[in-house]
C-alpha cells in the first residue's frame, strides 16, 4: 500500500515539472539574446569591409600597415639591436646649430693644432697620406667651461661630419655586457654614418689604467674600446 502511494505521489508530481522546465528554457533565451555590454548596439563610423578576414586586423591600432614602407637597413646593422640603433640616432647623435672657429674664444693654439691635424686631412683626404696620415683620435684636457665640447662640435661642423656626443656615465650599466653593446653600436652607426667625429666626455673615468683589482666589467669595456679605435679609420 505505501509502494501504491509512493507511485501516486510521482504521477501527480510529473506535469508540475514542466513549466519549470519552460521556465529554465525562457531563462535561457532571454540570457542569449541579452545585450553584451555597454557597447552592444555601437555601429562603428568607418563601414567595416566585407569578409571576415580584415576583422582581427582592426583589434590592432598601433600595428604596422602592410602598405608601410620599410626603412633600408644597413648590413654592417644587422648584428646590433635595434633599440641600440634607436638610442644613438636619437640621443647621441648631435642635431644642434652649427658651430664656427669663431664661436670659440681663446684657445688658439689648440684651434690652429686641431685645424692642421684633423680638419684638414678629413678635407683633403688625398694629400695626407703615408706619414702625414691623420691620427684616430685626439685628446681635449683642461678645467670644466674651457671649450672642449664645442671643440668637437666645430670639428665635426667645419669638415662636414656627423657628430656623436656621448658621456661615460652613459656607457655603464647594471646590466652585464651593455656596456660592451652600447661601445660596438656607438662604431658600427658611425661608421656607417661616415665621415663621423665621436666625442666622448670624461672619458678619463672610463679607460684608465688597468689594475689587478678592476672589475671584470670595466675590463670588458675598455677592451671593447681598443678593438674598435684599432679598426677605426
Amino acid at each position: 500500500e505505501q509502494l501504491w502511494v509512493d507511485q501516486q505521489k510521482k504521477a501527480q508530481n510529473l506535469p508540475q515539472r514542466a513549466p519549470a522546465s519552460s521556465y529554465g528554457g525562457v531563462k535561457k533565451s532571454l540570457g542569449a539574446g541579452r545585450s553584451r555590454g555597454p557597447f552592444g548596439k555601437f555601429v562603428p563610423p568607418v563601414p567595416k569591409p566585407d569578409g571576415n578576414e580584415n576583422r582581427g586586423a582592426q583589434c590592432k591600432p598601433h600595428a604596422r600597415e602592410p602598405t608601410d614602407p620599410l626603412l633600408p637597413v644597413d648590413e654592417r646593422l644587422k648584428n646590433i639591436e635595434p633599440k641600440m640603433i634607436e638610442l644613438i640616432m636619437h640621443e647621441i647623435m648631435d642635431h644642434g646649430p652649427p658651430v664656427n672657429w669663431d664661436d670659440i674664444a681663446g684657445v688658439e693654439f689648440a684651434k690652429a693644432t686641431i685645424k692642421e691635424i684633423v680638419v684638414w686631412p678629413m678635407l683633403r683626404p688625398d694629400i695626407f697620406t703615408g706619414l702625414r696620415g691623420p691620427p684616430k683620435g685626439i685628446l681635449l684636457f683642461g678645467p670644466p667651461g674651457t671649450g672642449k665640447t664645442l671643440i668637437g662640435k666645430c670639428i665635426a661642423c667645419q669638415s662636414g661630419a656627423t657628430f656623436f656626443s656621448i658621456s661615460a656615465s652613459s656607457l655603464t650599466s647594471k646590466w652585464v655586457g651593455e656596456g660592451e653593446k652600447m661601445v660596438r653600436a656607438l662604431f658600427a652607426v658611425a661608421r656607417c654614418q661616415q665621415p663621423a667625429v665621436i666625442f666622448i666626455d670624461e672619458i678619463d673615468s672610463l679607460l684608465s689604467q688597468r689594475g689587478d683589482g678592476e672589475h671584470e666589467s670595466s675590463r670588458r669595456i675598455k677592451t671593447e674600446f681598443l678593438v674598435q679605435l684599432d679598426g677605426a679609420t
